[in-house]
């Protein structure tokens, strides 16, 4: 029971921090809030029905992981660009 708790504990953690993010799209956020909704419906749900061996829950967990891991690619391909941006204007600076 508590690895099962701690899995959903894991699917609410990505979605809050997602939910701090300043820099998601619009279609971003509707689906954090879409799969947010999703997981607190399953929890109460489940508090009157056994759903334990339902595959939802799962999924949903694990497309709040993949997001995250999205965003988080996203960040690192524009800080990349920006910081190879930087360094050419530096080394054009440099050559003329």
């Amino acid at each position: 029971m508590i690895l099962y708790l701690l899995f959903f504990r894991k699917g609410f953690a990505n979605l809050k921090l997602l939910s701090r993010r300043p820099d998601l799209d619009s279609q971003t956020i509707l689906f954090v809030g879409a799969l947010k909704s999703s997981l607190v419906g399953f929890v109460v749900g489940a508090c009157f029905a056994p759903e334990a061996y339902q595959f939802f829950p799962y999924f949903t967990v694990c497309y709040t992981s993949v997001l995250v891991a999205m965003t988080k690619e996203q960040e690192a391909s524009r800080v990349l660009a920006a910081t190879s941006v930087t360094s050419l204007q530096g080394a054009f600076a440099k050559a003329y």
